[in-house]
């Protein structure tokens, strides 16, 4: 079997992974962007189950190489490269030999796979007791504010039968899900589906035995049932009568037993069988066929990835003209 090779470029983004020691969950703080969150955490993952993975700033044209999409498009000679391509969020990237996605949405060819994103590294979990009827309800927001709907105005004008507190998942700990009544993450109320993003929030909130509320995000309802394990909402009024429903201690306890349930199939051991299964699986076999495939082949791969990329690229400048972007 062929090794798998991680690429930590010299890109800022980078800056500091080889220095890392411990555990992921004791730097949690580090796992912020798509670089560290996809590359330099499941590097360390997987090396610290025993799995042969090496890592550099370099390609090694004798492996899997497994690179973000920001570093392939740079990547010269990419016919000497059998590259796995981390697309995370990019709706714009050049594929690689294969690609491994984060959205159902995002699959659109045979060599492109699936991979869950990580939860939460050092995770600190909600009681599983349900909220004290006689304190005020905590509810916290998930996300960057500016990407957001405006929770504080809406959550202002609403009358709840308890009162309720807002607050934001502090970048110091982000990771504490402590005294967390129920996790919000609604980046709009228009019904976008978000088919580029990944459902890391609702798996963080499973993990931690908090109730969770979201928007249409395709994510989501990729991995999750609406009204069972998690809270779907499209508009301020849906949004308002969620947050009420689970004022109650029943139906508090019911969303977060169904959401413990969904969580087993994505925890750390399960996300770490699956990104093997990939990388161990049909990746090997993809890069056995390019292993013995002529340059005239490769060369002739790289090309149609190449109208793919600039497919890609033609369709953003559309939308961006269009205002729909």
């Amino acid at each position: 079997m062929a090794g798998i090779h991680f690429v930590m470029s010299d890109r800022t983004e980078f800056t500091g992974w080889a220095e890392l020691t411990g555990s992921v969950h004791e730097n949690w703080s580090r796992f912020v962007r798509s670089e560290w969150a996809w590359l330099v955490q499941t590097y360390f993952e997987l090396r610290g189950t025993g799995y042969d993975v090496s890592a550099s700033a370099v390609a090694d044209s004798q492996k899997v190489n497994v690179m973000h999409a920001d570093d392939y498009v740079q990547l010269q000679n990419k016919d000497l490269f059998f590259v796995a391509v981390v697309v995370a969020d990019r709706r714009v990237y050049f594929p690689g030999n294969c690609s491994l996605v984060q959205n159902h949405n995002q699959l659109v060819s045979k060599a492109d796979y699936w991979v869950p994103h990580w939860d939460q590294p050092g995770l600190i979990p909600r009681p599983s007791l349900a909220p004290d009827p006689d304190r005020i309800f905590n509810v916290a927001f998930a996300g960057i504010p500016e990407n957001s709907i405006e929770l504080n105005r809406v959550i202002e004008q609403a009358a709840f039968e308890r009162p309720v507190r807002l607050s934001m998942l502090s970048p110091h700990r982000w990771n504490d899900f402590s005294d967390v009544d129920v996790l919000v993450a609604v980046r709009d109320l228009n019904g976008k589906k978000h088919p580029e993003k990944p459902p890391t929030k609702l798996f963080n909130a499973w993990a931690a035995g908090v109730p969770f509320v979201g928007g249409m995000d395709s994510a989501y309802e990729q991995v999750g049932k609406p009204g069972i394990n998690y809270l779907q909402v499209c508009n301020q009024r849906q949004l308002l009568n969620a947050i009420s429903w689970l004022q109650d201690g029943d139906n508090w306890i019911s969303l977060v037993d169904a959401g413990k349930q969904a969580a087993e199939k994505f925890n750390r051991r399960k996300t770490r069988e699956m990104w093997l299964a990939v990388l161990s699986g049909p990746v090997q076999e993809q890069f056995k066929a390019w292993e013995h495939s002529k340059r005239y082949s490769r060369l002739q791969s790289v090309f149609v990835r190449f109208l793919r990329f600039n497919g890609m690229r033609l369709r953003r400048r559309y939308l961006v003209y269009r205002r729909r972007y």
